[in-house]
């Protein structure tokens, strides 16, 4: 797979960033995981729990968004 970092232009005032779509890992808060913190267990016993309760990990967001974006290409180029 190739990656390209954009040149910029006006309209992201040279950032390069402009209509780039942002990857996100967000853990909800349960009890549960408070009490996971509390005990001070390990960060792959509180992912575990995290994911149990539906957390999207920030690979499946990222594979999830290539996904869109390939349908929408294939839409739009027939």
């Amino acid at each position: 797979m190739k990656f390209y970092k954009g040149k910029g232009c006006s309209k992201c005032n040279n950032t390069g960033y402009y209509e780039r779509t942002g990857i996100f890992e967000i853990m909800k808060v349960t009890n549960r995981i408070k009490e996971l913190i509390s005990a001070r267990e390990s960060s792959d016993i509180i992912l575990e729990e995290a994911i149990n309760n539906d957390m999207q990990t920030l690979y499946e967001s990222a594979v999830d968004k290539i996904k869109m974006e390939l349908r929408l290409l294939k839409k739009q180029c027939g």
